[in-house]
């Protein structure tokens, strides 16, 4: 019998934004199996910087005053805990 191969991804800022954020759809699974186990997330210290950038820049804006949001810290605080930095290219 084959063994499973673990399923890893690299979301972009939009996706793992779309996911905190907003119930259904693809990155709201993707953020659930994450949180899960069944997936594996890795980023990059860029995509992160870029995601808490996004973030406050949306919250400031009033993006979220429709919902209950969390602080960007906690936001980081889960994607790192949730992630694992993505391999570099070894060419």
């Amino acid at each position: 019998m084959p063994v499973p191969v673990p399923v890893r991804i690299v979301a972009d800022t939009n996706t793992v934004l779309s996911g905190l954020l907003w119930q259904g759809g693809p990155p709201r699974q993707i953020i659930d199996r994450a949180r899960a186990g069944t997936i594996t997330l890795h980023t990059s210290l860029v995509l992160l910087a870029e995601l808490v950038e996004d973030y406050q820049r949306l919250a400031v804006l009033g993006a979220f005053n429709h919902m209950p949001i969390l602080p960007a810290r906690q936001v980081l605080d889960f994607i790192t805990a949730s992630t694992t930095e993505a391999p570099r290219n070894p060419a």
